[in-house]
């Protein structure tokens, strides 16, 4: 469950511009994890910055639950391209001014193209 959202609009974007997405796991807690994004532009100028904060809850009670093992494993394991291949051999990396989103230690980052339109991963 989303419990909280976040976001700043540096810049605005049109249909059918291509932008990056860039999503990292900023922290995982025992029964929440928080995501930070950022938008870029063709061009790799800021367009937003956002961040929101997950619950875990049971689905009988509708209450916060603590996290899986097997989730959080999945939330803080490397980045991969979505074919096992990790983001780094990939030769991926975070645009310095994703890094300055957050100080954490256990940061991953994850990136994916998309149209404004659809957003859907290209």
């Amino acid at each position: 469950m989303v419990a909280e959202l976040e976001c700043r609009y540096r810049k605005g974007a049109h249909y059918d511009d291509r932008v990056t997405v860039w999503v990292r796991v900023a922290s995982v807690a025992s029964r929440s994890a928080v995501f930070e994004y950022l938008v870029a532009d063709a061009g790799g100028g800021t367009l937003a910055e956002g961040r929101t904060r997950h619950v875990v809850v049971s689905r009988a009670t509708g209450r916060p639950t603590v996290i899986s093992e097997e989730l959080r494993a999945s939330l803080l394991r490397q980045p991969s391209t979505g074919d096992g291949v990790s983001a780094a051999q990939a030769g991926l990396s975070i645009p310095s001014k994703a890094k300055t989103l957050s100080g954490s230690a256990a940061t991953h980052a994850r990136s994916g193209s998309a149209n404004v339109t659809g957003m859907s991963k290209k």
